[in-house]
C-alpha cells in the first residue's frame, strides 16, 4: 500500500512524525550512553545516577541491589524488587530477590520468589541448581532433593557436586541419598566414587548392589579400588562376590576370571590385568616380565622372566586366590629355565596373604631345563581365607641371572 505525499499537509505530517521518532530514538540512545558512561567506574553513586537517567533498565537497580547483599540486606531487597518490577520474567532476578529474602529472614517471601523463578524458567538447569540450594538452606530438603535430582540426571558438570550436596543434607545416609537421586549408572557411580574417596566404606558397601542393578558402563579402576578396600578389611567373601558380579556385567572382565580351577589367566593367553583376583605385577629392578609367543607350553603364550638382580621378593608377580579354611589344595605349573645361575634359586610359593605363613614351596629352579611340571600340595589353616601365589627365594642372598618361563598354572581343591 502506497501513501501519497502529494499534498503539503501530508508532507508536513510525515516529516514531523519522522522527526519525532528520530528524536525519541536519539534521546533513548543518549540516555543509554550517559548511563553507561556514568557506570564505567562501577560505584553505587554511578549506578544510582544511571538508574535515574534510564529508569526503564533493570540492570542498574539490580547492580545496586547485588552490591548491598553483603552489607545492607534490607536495601538490597528494595533495589532488587525495583529491578524485578522492570523485568518480572527474569528467573535470575527472582533468585537474587530470593537470596535477599533469605538474608533478611523472610522464608515465605523467599519460597515464593524461588517458585516464581522456576515458573519463569522451567527445567532450566542453572535455575534449578540455584533454587535447589536455596530450598536446602531453608530446610526444605524434599523440594531441594527433587531439583538436585534433575540437575544430577542431565548436567555432568554439576553431577558430582549435586550428589555430594544430597549426601550431605541426608546426613551421610547412603540409603536416603540413593532414594533421592536418579537410578542411573552415572549418578550412582558418582555417589560410589565419592564414598570411596572419603573412606566411607560401609556406605559404599550399601551403594554397590544399587550400582550393579544399573546397566551402564562402570569404571574399572574405581571397582579395583573398592575391591582392594574389601581385602584390606579382610572381607574376602564380599570381595569375591564383588569380583564375580562385576565380571558378569563386563564382558572384558570375564576374560580375567578363573574358569578352570582357581587360578585366573593361568595360561597367560590374556594380557595381565594387574588387579583384583588376577595376576598382579610391580616393578622390581633387574626383573623383566613379558608375555611372549615364541616359547610356550600350551596355547600360544607363556610368561617369561628375565633375571639379573639380587632382590627377588615375589619376582614382581603374584596372584591372590580365595580359599577355604582347613582345606587341602593341589598346585601345578609348567616351568622352563635357561642358564639360571645363583646360590639360591627361585621357587614357586604359596602363603597366607594376611599372616605371611608359608603353606607350600617348590624345589629350586636352577640351571637350564625344558618344560617340566612342578606340583605341590598344601592345607590351609583354620583362619586362612586368601592365599598369595608367587615366586620366592630363601634366603634372598646373592645375584641371580637367567631366564624362566611359566605356563599353565592350575590350582584345585582336593
Amino acid at each position: 500500500m502506497r501513501i501519497s505525499l502529494s499534498s503539503p499537509v501530508r508532507k508536513t505530517a510525515f516529516l514531523g512524525g519522522g522527526t519525532l521518532v528520530l528524536l525519541a530514538y536519539l534521546t533513548f540512545c543518549t540516555q543509554a550512553f550517559i548511563a553507561y558512561w556514568i557506570t564505567r567506574t562501577a560505584t553505587v553513586v554511578g549506578f544510582t545516577r544511571a538508574a535515574k537517567i534510564d529508569p526503564l533498565d533493570s540492570y542498574y537497580p539490580e547492580a545496586i541491589g547485588l552490591y548491598y547483599l553483603d552489607e545492607e540486606q534490607s536495601k538490597a531487597s528494595q533495589f532488587l524488587e525495583q529491578a524485578l518490577r522492570l523485568d518480572r520474567h527474569s528467573a535470575r532476578l527472582w533468585l537474587e530477590v530470593a537470596t535477599s529474602y533469605r538474608l533478611t529472614q523472610q522464608p515465605d517471601k523467599q519460597r515464593a520468589a524461588v517458585m516464581n523463578a522456576l515458573e519463569n524458567a522451567p527445567k532450566d538447569i542453572p535455575v534449578e541448581w540455584e533454587a535447589a540450594n536455596l530450598f536446602l538452606v531453608a530446610g526444605d530438603n524434599l523440594t531441594g532433593f527433587r531439583l538436585m535430582s534433575d540437575v544430577a540426571a542431565v548436567d555432568p558438570s554439576r553431577r558430582d557436586v549435586a550428589v555430594f550436596t544430597v549426601l550431605r543434607h541426608s546426613g551421610g545416609d547412603a540409603a536416603l541419598t540413593l532414594g533421592n537421586l536418579p537410578a542411573t549408572t552415572e549418578v550412582r557411580q558418582s555417589l560410589f566414587r565419592l564414598l570411596l574417596r572419603d573412606q566411607k566404606l560401609s556406605a559404599a558397601d550399601q551403594v554397590w548392589p544399587a550400582l550393579m542393578a544399573t546397566s551402564g558402563e562402570v569404571d574399572r579402576p574405581m571397582v579395583f579400588t573398592y575391591f582392594d578396600s574389601l581385602l584390606a578389611r579382610h572381607e574376602v567373601a564380599r570381595a569375591t562376590a564383588v569380583w564375580q558380579s562385576f565380571a558378569r556385567r563386563d564382558s572384558e572382565m570375564r576374560k580375567h576370571v578363573a574358569n578352570d580351577g582357581l587360578v585366573a589367566n593361568g595360561d597367560f593367553e590374556t594380557p595381565l590385568l594387574n588387579a583384583g583376583l588376577e595376576w598382579r605385577r610391580h616393578p622390581v629392578d633387574g626383573i623383566t616380565l613379558a608375555q611372549q609367543r615364541s616359547i610356550f607350553h600350551g596355547g600360544n603364550t607363556a610368561l617369561q622372566l628375565d633375571l639379573n638382580t639380587n632382590r627377588v621378593e615375589d619376582g614382581g608377580l603374584f596372584q591372590l586366590v580365595p580359599v577355604e579354611p582347613n582345606s587341602h589344595y593341589q598346585l601345578s605349573a609348567f616351568l622352563r629355565a635357561e642358564e639360571v645361575a645363583c646360590a639360591n634359586g627361585l621357587r614357586l610359593s604359596v602363603s597366607d596373604y594376611y599372616t605371611g605363613t608359608n603353606l607350600m614351596i617348590s624345589d629350586e629352579l636352577l640351571g637350564s631345563f625344558p618344560w617340566r611340571q612342578s606340583t605341590g600340595e598344601f592345607t590351609t589353616g583354620p583362619e586362612t581365607q586368601l592365599i598369595k601365589l608367587s615366586f620366592a627365594r630363601t634366603p634372598d642372598v646373592g645375584v641371580i641371572r637367567g631366564s624362566l618361563w611359566l605356563d599353565d598354572v592350575h590350582l584345585e581343591k582336593k
